[in-house]
């Protein structure tokens, strides 16, 4: 079924303040780091590239992921808001983007 990914959409709870929010977010997705003054960069990983999970971002909250990896991402996002999933059809960019990067899965 490579036509047919999942649309997770999560909403993190409202009492976790902004510092864990932004946490959050970089465990996530990872986060561009810079050290000296801007001079260096180095990209960290988050969950989805240490587990090897592409996926297409379509808002902070809003992802489109393979079916076989919706449980994975689940269990990450469980207990921190509320998840809302999907089936989705996807269309030729949206295939060749996430069977492209999770080739190698």
């Amino acid at each position: 079924m490579k036509d047919v990914g999942i649309l997770i959409s999560f909403k993190l709870s409202l009492q976790l303040k902004k510092p864990a929010r932004a946490k959050f977010f970089r465990d996530f997705y990872g986060y561009q780091d810079k050290s000296q003054f801007g001079r260096y960069y180095y990209q960290r990983e988050g969950f989805l590239q240490k587990e090897l999970i592409p996926y297409i971002k379509l808002n902070r909250a809003v992802m489109i992921v393979r079916l076989r990896d919706k449980q994975r991402v689940m269990s990450f996002l469980k207990k921190r808001g509320n998840i809302v999933t999907r089936r989705v059809i996807l269309s030729k960019e949206d295939k060749r983007e996430l069977f492209l990067k999770g080739k190698g899965v």
